[in-house]
């Protein structure tokens, strides 16, 4: 009877870290049964506390390209991704693009823990009472969504975002 908790547990962790999940290209289309919102839908308003103190919503980043990313630190693929995400945060002019990372339900001393040991400069929010996540379908993790400069949804992606095309399709975004 154990061993079969312990399975179950170790299946449900690899889903929720998007090994099962089912990718949205940067390209548009729409989404799959994974859940979650669709390409072309306007994205959800929310505000979220910062791990400096400070709030931001996404309303207040409207005539930018936004990646919101949802994550955790326990999410192998998530941590993977956040160095990228830095380096396109600094690739790019913030007045053309925002780079938001959103934790879900975890301790703020280990999210503050994490983005130190990594360097990462980039908005990180709390979600600790899974809310954001909710109201954006997120059932698994990482996923990210795209965020037009219109607030309309460009893209989403269940799993780590291919960097080569996340890359390309941002230049293309933000020259518009």
């Amino acid at each position: 009877m154990r061993a079969k908790s312990i399975l179950i547990a170790l299946a449900l962790a690899l889903v929720a870290c998007g090994a099962n999940g089912v990718s949205q290209t940067p390209t548009g289309g729409a989404v799959s049964s994974s859940g979650g919102l669709e390409v072309g839908q306007q994205a959800p308003s929310f505000t979220a506390q910062l791990i400096n103190g400070q709030q931001v919503s996404l309303e207040s980043l409207r005539g930018k390209i936004v990646l919101v990313n949802f994550w955790a630190t326990w999410c192998g693929p998530c941590r993977s991704e956040m160095p990228f995400f830095q380096s396109l945060s600094d690739k790019y002019d913030q007045k053309d693009f925002h780079v938001l990372a959103v934790n879900f339900l975890e301790k703020e001393d280990t999210i503050i823990d994490f983005t130190r040991k990594l360097n990462l400069k980039f908005d990180v929010a709390l979600d600790p009472k899974g809310e954001i996540n909710k109201q954006y379908g997120v059932l698994q993790y990482p996923v990210s969504y795209v965020i037009g400069r219109d607030g309309k949804i460009l893209a989403r992606q269940a799993g780590p975002f291919s960097p080569e095309t996340l890359d390309s399709a941002l230049k293309k975004w933000i020259a518009g």
